[in-house]
């Protein structure tokens, strides 16, 4: 083997460089005559170390490599190295690697956080209400392997490996490539070499305690700087003639510079590495180290500082890699794009990893009717709705290609953990309030959830949710079986020329069972009934009012629609409910009463972070007498799920048999996640249906409102009234239930 050792990290002045380049080509020159490797075929070896965020920097390096004219014949990296190194083997420009970098929003991919927008709709409600939730294993609190599962990460390196997905041999890539990772229980360093390249990527770059471990063939594999940082060595044994090492690792601290916890979990986890660093370095030929002094492997925000400080690193040895490109020419011909073609004809699709979901369901939430040609991007979206379910911890896929079809492969990791989720709400009209809930999967049924909810404050109640997923392959619409048990206690407040002069206090047993169905994720229609055993005691009221005590049925109809970008301070999108309620003697009601409401909000952005709102809330009634908790309540801020928001007026101060409420305002994010808003309300409820139409019936109120975003939920505190004379404040901490 041809073995070049020039010590070049040291930095050396413009003469000493330009002397160390001539003998650089004369030594290459004259090596071609003594039995050694020729120019024409030496072989050359690019080594990526791992860093975090620090791994960027290898992206500088690239650049400059492509700028001396040098495409390596083999790529070896360790964590971020084996990610930036393997996308780069597979044919991703530097360019399209530092697009890459910037544009990404790399806080969003470091957590399994679903968006809002790709839940289905019968989650939505549940999406950030929760702000501590604890996994179960039974009834005892179970420690997850790592804090992030990956799906996110893994997601993207899926849709960025797309090309090669059909390969099985890193050996087949435009350039030869090995990743390392550790095997959590042997302790060694493992050398990966095929498989297949997504999931190897993420096993190498999967820091303790941080990811989950991932199971490759028969090992358990974290990330790979835990072992071997700089793997120099295993370039060497593939066949390298010269090596380029880039070494990106955070140098061990001092004493003094060990200032909290992941400084001391990070050193730990680099004991080895200081051992083995120092000979890997020494075995390079060209051994380029970027001063990235002062970041860490957590700054995943500053990747252009990265970028330019590794290609400052790499320009510094310019002279050296110019001789050496110059006897390497660069491969013109290689297209990336024949590795595989944009769309895929799948003929035939397998699940495998399932044992208490339906394959039904994971098919339906797919969307792929076979036989049928895919691309990433439909690939993406696919697995995006699998993994939205909920009911996975990780879902990936692989094609595998016979002589005669292609067949996609569907990989998934129930979730078989229970949750134990805790909720917290401040108000101004119902002070503290404390939900507990306890959310159960695959339990009876397959593809099942029972949710529990107990809910404490001026109002109470405890709920028991038990819905059966149900699916139809390759169908995407999906329908629900919802039994729902509950009890619940609130107050209904009566209002009298503005003034409160009623208040009762409402009991009810409930039993609902509706059948719902799915349309896409963001629509869904529901029928079913509602039997209750009614208990209402007057607290303070009229003599007029008196205890009533009866049991009914009910039957709903109710359609919902829900394309908010966000539950708190939304910024676009639509939302709408129409709800049809029906009750007769005939059939098991205690009153004679048909009613049907609807409930619609628009969100419109118009210049960057202000947005435009809009909102229509109607109910009518027909009916000899509307029982109280059938009547359609508004005002105040919107503190309790049902009572439509009208800032200005005191909370249920509008009610009636029929009521029309519109509202209008306009949002502004001044800063990230803080917020002013301002809206206007008019409203009117009455007791003949011909009276909403009457503008004299309305009253009209305003009010504004500043808020944040915060791990507790949004904060909201606002002003707001009829007129002048006639105003309050109002705050509102953690999300409505």
């Amino acid at each position: 083997m041809l073995h070049l050792k020039i010590n070049l990290y040291v930095p050396a002045d413009k003469i000493i460089k330009s002397a160390i380049a001539i003998f650089f080509m004369i030594f290459l020159a004259a090596s071609s005559t003594n039995n050694q490797p020729s120019t024409d075929t030496l072989r050359i070896g690019l080594v990526l170390s791992g860093g975090g965020a620090r791994g960027f920097a290898h992206i500088g390096v690239l650049k400059v490599l492509q700028q001396a004219g040098i495409t390596p014949d083999y790529v070896v990296g360790t964590s971020m190295g084996s990610i930036v190194g393997g996308l780069y083997a597979i044919g991703l420009s530097p360019q399209e690697l530092e697009s890459l970098a910037l544009q990404e929003d790399w806080n969003s991919l470091f957590e399994d956080k679903i968006s809002r927008s790709d839940l289905p709709i019968d989650q939505k409600q549940y999406a950030d209400l929760y702000i501590a939730s604890v996994p179960l294993n039974g009834f005892t609190p179970q420690l997850p392997l790592g804090l992030i599962n990956g799906q996110n990460i893994q997601s993207l390196l899926d849709r960025l490996t797309w090309p090669v997905n059909q390969y099985f041999n890193f050996d087949q890539f435009p350039i030869p490539y090995r990743c390392i990772a550790s095997d959590v229980v042997s302790a060694e360093a493992v050398e990966l070499a095929q498989g297949y390249l997504s999931p190897s990527m993420r096993a190498s770059m999967s820091i303790p305690t941080v990811f989950t471990p991932m199971q490759i063939d028969s090992h358990l594999l974290v990330d790979g700087g835990a072992i071997l940082n700089f793997p120099v060595q295993n370039v060497l044994d593939l066949g390298a003639d010269v090596v380029i090492g880039v070494d990106v690792g955070t140098p061990p601290k001092s004493e003094q510079e060990l200032g909290n916890f992941i400084d001391i979990i990070n050193q730990t986890i680099g004991f080895r590495n200081t051992e083995t660093n120092p000979h890997q370095q020494e075995l390079c030929d060209i051994l380029i180290i970027p001063d990235l002094q002062g970041l860490t492997s957590f700054d995943f925000n500053e990747a252009e500082i990265f970028i330019a400080q590794g290609e400052s690193a790499a320009m510094e040895l310019y002279d050296q890699l110019i001789a050496l490109g110059v006897h390497h020419p660069r491969n013109e011909n290689f297209n990336p794009s024949l590795l595989n073609p944009d769309s895929v004809l799948i003929s035939e699709i397998y699940v495998i990893g399932l044992e208490n979901v339906t394959q039904n369901l994971v098919l339906s939430a797919l969307g792929f009717e076979i036989p049928c040609w895919i691309n990433r991007d439909l690939m993406s979206e696919g697995i995006d709705r699998i993994y939205s379910t909920q009911f996975f911890e990780k879902v990936s896929y692989f094609i595998h290609s016979t002589d005669s079809i292609d067949v996609l492969i569907i990989k998934v990791e129930e979730n078989k953990n229970d949750f134990l989720n805790l909720g917290l709400r401040y108000d101004s009209y119902q002070n503290a309030k404390l939900l507990l809930n306890g959310t159960f999967r695959n339990k009876f049924f397959k593809g099942s959830r029972l949710m529990v909810d107990i809910k404490l404050g001026e109002d109470y109640s405890i709920n028991l949710d038990y819905i059966v997923n149900t699916a139809f392959s390759y169908i995407t619409n999906r329908i629900n079986l919802l039994f729902s048990l509950g009890y619940q206690q609130e107050y209904f407040y009566l209002y009298r020329l503005n003034r409160k002069y009623a208040s009762l206090k409402y009991k009810t047993l409930l039993l609902e069972n509706t059948v719902g169905v799915i349309l896409e994720k963001d629509f869904q229609y529901r029928l079913g009934y509602v039997a209750e055993h009614v208990e209402i005691n007057p607290s303070v009221a009229p003599p007029e009012y008196s205890k009533e005590t009866y049991n009914q049925i009910s039957y709903l109809m109710v359609l919902d629609i829900d394309k908010l970008n966000r539950l708190a301070f939304p910024s676009r999108g639509v939302k709408f409910n129409l709800t049809g309620r029906y009750l007769n003697k005939d059939f098991g009601s205690y009153y004679d009463l048909m009613q049907i409401s609807g409930d619609g909000s628009v969100y419109l952005p118009v210049i960057s972070n202000l947005s435009l709102f809009t909102g229509l809330y109607a109910g009518i009634s027909e009916g000899d007498t509307i029982p109280i908790q059938y009547r359609f309540y508004t005002g105040g801020f919107k503190s309790t799920p049902g009572l439509n928001s009208a800032l200005g007026f005191d909370r249920m101060e509008v009610s009636g048999l029929n009521l029309m409420l519109l509202r209008i305002g306009f949002q502004w994010e001044i800063i990230s996640n803080r917020f002013i808003s301002a809206q206007i309300n008019s409203c009117c409820a009455c007791s003949r249906l011909d009276d909403l139409g009457e503008l004299t019936n309305y009253q009209t109120a305003a009010g504004i409102s500043a808020g944040m975003n915060t791990f507790m939920g949004p904060i909201y505190i606002s002003f707001a009234g009829k007129n002048i004379d006639n105003t309050y404040s109002f705050i509102s901490i953690g999300h409505n239930f």
